[in-house]
């Protein structure tokens, strides 16, 4: 457990007593220990708002899991019957684009599941006592403007990413240009994750316009970037055991995921996050909240 409490704790562990958690490794394993309901509904709650969302990406996963079959039996007209593969490339690079336009709107529907799942689990992170639907949904109305405004830039840069991927898979380009396409579309992809890595938590706990809370992400991004990029990586992995091709083990991967991969990701930023506010902002205007949920005189 070294490598999570590298990532998370970054405080000086409390030794006045057992009651609470010495740090934000101990945090984390209590609420999963302790509260493991709250998470669950937190999740569900989550889940609840970006149910649009999840059911678009599952049937354009399954259309692209059958396209070879709709090929073969004509019920999709190649646009160059002579070259299956770039007609196949074609219409996966329409798709996609279709997918991800459509996907903007739905994930500002999403991202007032997260206004609301962020507000509930910074409380539980700070020991305060919860009432999970109704500080959910005092988070969604609190936090709305903020979180669907990021969720927009979110949205506008994975369509950017999935347009210029798809592009270069059907235009015949310099392979120089080509491999500075493809890195200059991962790279603000992973810019704009990792700004909202603080985005997110920081919205949640401070009031400031817009741009402000950008720039104060994105600097706090650059200044920990491979620690970030460790959170983000570790936080996405579980989805990749979807892809594992055994049934039944998707199955209850699924299962795992529908009832604990929202609150996974939202306790593991908001940890990682207050790490770095505690550094660098708390002590300026808010020492009351520096390593609060970890100290017994709570």
């Amino acid at each position: 457990m070294g490598f999570l409490d590298n990532l998370l704790s970054g405080s000086k562990k409390d030794t006045s007593g057992p009651l609470f958690p010495r740090n934000r490794k101990e945090v984390f394993f209590d609420l999963f220990h302790n509260r493991k309901m709250a998470l669950v509904e937190i999740n569900l709650l989550c889940v609840l708002f970006a149910l649009p969302s999840i059911l678009l990406i599952f049937l354009v996963f399954l259309y692209k899991g059958n396209i070879d079959a709709l090929i073969a039996s004509g019920d999709i007209i190649l646009v160059d019957p002579l070259n299956v593969e770039l007609s196949k490339n074609i219409i996966l690079f329409q798709t996609n684009n279709a997918l991800f336009a459509i996907l903007i709107p739905l994930n500002l529907v999403a991202s007032l599941g997260l206004a609301g799942g962020f507000y509930v689990m910074q409380r539980l992170v700070y020991a305060e006592n919860i009432s999970v639907w109704h500080d959910f949904f005092v988070g969604l109305k609190r936090n709305a403007r903020e979180y669907s405004l990021l969720a927009l830039v979110i949205s506008l840069s994975l369509f950017f990413l999935s347009f210029v991927t798809g592009y270069y898979k059907m235009a015949e380009m310099p392979l120089a240009v080509e491999i500075i396409s493809y890195a200059v579309a991962v790279l603000q992809f992973v810019i704009v994750l990792g700004t909202c890595l603080f985005a997110f938590p920081q919205a949640n706990l401070y009031q400031m316009k817009f741009g402000m809370l950008l720039k104060n992400s994105f600097r706090l991004f650059i200044s920990s970037v491979f620690k970030s990029i460790g959170v983000l990586m570790m936080t996405l992995a579980p989805l990749g055991l979807l892809y594992v091709p055994v049934p039944m083990f998707q199955s209850v991967v699924s299962v795992v995921l529908i009832l604990f991969m929202f609150s996974f990701v939202i306790l593991i930023w908001v940890l990682f996050a207050n790490r770095y506010f505690d550094k660098y902002l708390n002590p300026h205007a808010h020492e009351e909240i520096i390593d609060k949920g970890m100290k017994k005189s709570l």
